[in-house]
């Protein structure tokens, strides 16, 4: 009788792992109910389209089979002692499938908003690149730690993608709206400012107004010398753009 899901084999079972992969996965659920809530009964002020809705429920739904799937494979990694190139080799092919799925099912829906998904996936591209290189540069083949580094960054990066739809929601609507948050000062810089720079160029090209709102979730005084909050106040000042902090 086949009682587990298809391409997965039963494997003898480790305790201590078991134990920490559920904790991700308790806070994975945890933050997906959150976000969850934020789509149904909105963010002050702004109703979430139903394509930007769609956008964050397929990521949940996707991410976690992802990690449920990875949770299994390490145990088999484990009890075949494979090597860190093989264990790299599949979370990457595992993820890079798992952004190119999501990308043909959006697209692939009639009734969902292609402007909007254009300007989405031309930004969420510097996330996915960061994400591959995030996982080649893990130096472990300890499967505790490893299911806690895809997991937790996973999380913060799916908690990112509600900033992302809002953002691209009022831009629709005529409003230049960013959001900062912590966690785009503990990624890798690079990816950041790329990221930052192309948003704020490809926003200005649909944006009639004279106004860029800066949505902060830390204190923007205390960031106000970083590198990108620079970028973002000499872009404002070469476009002739007012910075409204809020």
């Amino acid at each position: 009788m086949k009682c587990l899901p298809n391409n997965i084999d039963y494997q003898p079972n480790n305790i201590d792992f078991r134990i920490q992969s559920s904790k991700i996965l308790a806070k994975f659920k945890f933050q997906q109910s959150n976000i969850f809530k934020e789509l149904i009964f909105n963010a002050p002020g702004h109703n979430f389209s139903y394509t930007a809705k769609e956008i964050v429920l397929l990521k949940y739904n996707i991410w976690f089979y992802y990690l449920v799937c990875l949770e299994q494979k390490l145990l088999e990694f484990k009890n075949k002692k494979a090597s860190l190139d093989e264990i790299k080799e599949y979370i990457t092919k595992q993820a890079k499938n798992r952004f190119n799925c999501y990308y043909d099912i959006l697209f692939s829906q009639k009734n969902l908003d292609k402007k909007f998904l254009n300007i989405w996936k031309e930004l969420h591209s510097y996330f996915e690149n960061y994400f591959i290189d995030f996982i080649n540069e893990i130096e472990t083949t300890n499967i505790i730690d490893i299911f806690s580094k895809i997991g937790n960054e996973i999380i913060e990066l799916l908690r990112l993608t509600i900033y992302e739809v809002y953002e691209i929601d009022s831009l629709l609507e005529g409003n230049f709206i960013i959001y900062i948050d912590d966690y785009y000062f503990k990624i890798d810089e690079k990816y950041i400012l790329q990221y930052f720079e192309k948003k704020l160029k490809l926003f200005n090209n649909f944006y009639k107004g004279k106004k860029l709102i800066i949505k902060s979730y830390i204190d923007y005084h205390k960031v106000k010398n970083s590198d990108l909050c620079k970028l973002i106040e000499n872009f404002a000042k070469e476009n002739n753009l007012k910075i409204i902090i809020e």
